[in-house]
């Protein structure tokens, strides 16, 4: 019975729509020498294209979750796919630097109000005893993005122009929008007065220190992911190689978390974000030896592929009865960190080279896991 209720064909299009919104808010990062050769900008520039979408999501998360609460959810991630599909049209038609700010930025928005939404929509349609299944499922989408949505269209944007990867998403976005119509299921919306304030989450002692391990977690992943075609060509592979690598990590990480996520929470979190410090160790001190490079992207991948689903659980953990003004709180934070790990990378980039990001990075990852091991009892 309740198999036969669970709206299979919806969660797999909501899973493919985090497949699209993940490859489409990472796209530039595979395409750092198209976009600044085509556009006439330095490196650090175009990592400034992730950083103009975040700190739009990171301004106005919490706003629209709450002013979107009242609303059919199908219809909340229909308006948000063509809000994509927009965005990155721009990009793809950007004759300038400005105009792909903007589709940049309009991107933005739509991750604002898409992180909030998917998660507590997929609980929503699931039966509740599946809800953690079906959220996962979800959000597996994110990481199959980066395993394969980007290295293809990495691929797409090298071997015809950058802009047909953009335009790739968009033809994407637009399909996801068609068949939600038909196939997304109907959650009505519940009136604002039933929620609880953002400002009443963020006073817990508790998401206060979940938002820290967020801000530090997302910079160290961030600041160093935003040049990965940089890193690719220190330790001697191709950017596609790299992608591919990085992903079938990432798919491991997914299998094994969704396998011990309810009994050993505490120490895969902690796991993973070591992954990131001997990625980062490895890229500094020994990327003369292409091999070991290529271990250290697949143990980045296995500290990439699971950080929305660790991040989302953590923060609901403290707020169980608020899941999805709690998620964007967590959302708010997670796109500003993404926009100053951009921002702050790029500088240090301009400054003082890759190895002094690498540094960076490496310290934002060891905080986070000394954190997570000083406030073991919130990650249980």
């Amino acid at each position: 019975m309740k198999d036969k209720k669970t709206p299979w064909l919806g969660i797999i299009l909501m899973m493919l729509a985090s497949l699209i919104a993940v490859t489409g808010e990472l796209l530039p990062s595979g395409l750092l020498y198209e976009i600044s050769q085509d556009l006439g900008v330095s490196h650090a520039q175009v990592g400034y294209l992730l950083g103009a979408s975040a700190i739009v999501a990171a301004c106005t998360t919490m706003i629209t979750t709450r002013l979107l609460t009242g609303f059919n959810r199908r219809y909340v991630l229909i308006g948000v796919a063509l809000g994509f599909a927009l965005g990155n049209f721009i990009v793809g038609s950007a004759a300038n630097f400005a105009m792909a700010i903007i589709g940049r930025m309009i991107t933005g928005l739509c991750v604002g109000m898409f992180w909030p939404l998917i998660g507590t929509y997929a609980r929503q349609v699931a039966d509740g005893p599946r809800a953690g299944q079906i959220m996962t499922i979800v959000l597996s989408g994110s990481t199959i993005g980066v395993s394969l949505g980007l290295p293809l269209l990495t691929k797409l944007g090298q071997s015809l122009t950058w802009s047909w990867s953009f335009y790739a998403v968009t033809l994407l976005c637009l399909l996801v929008a068609g068949l939600g119509l038909f196939a997304l299921p109907s959650v009505p919306g519940r009136p604002a007065q039933d929620t609880v304030s953002p400002i009443n989450i963020i006073k817990r002692k508790n998401v206060q220190t979940v938002l820290l391990l967020v801000l530090l977690y997302v910079m160290g992943q961030y600041a160093s992911y935003a040049f990965i075609q940089l890193v690719s060509d220190r330790i001697g592979l191709a950017i596609t190689t790299s992608q591919l690598i990085f992903g079938m990590g990432a798919i491991l990480s997914m299998v094994i978390v969704s396998r011990f996520i309810d009994q050993h929470f505490h120490q895969l979190l902690g796991a993973v974000i070591a992954c990131g410090v001997v990625t980062m160790l490895i890229f500094l001190f020994l990327a003369k030896w292409t091999w070991l490079g290529g271990l250290a992207m697949g143990l980045w991948g296995l500290s990439y592929g699971p950080l929305s689903v660790l991040l989302q659980n953590a923060v609901i953990k403290q707020a169980p009865k608020a899941g999805d003004i709690a998620v964007s709180v967590q959302s708010t934070v997670f796109d500003f960190s993404i926009m100053l790990a951009s921002a702050i990378g790029g500088q240090i980039l301009a400054l003082m080279g890759l190895p002094a990001v690498l540094i960076f990075a490496c310290a934002m990852f060891v905080s986070a896991w000394v954190l997570v091991q000083q406030r073991k009892e919130l990650f249980i």
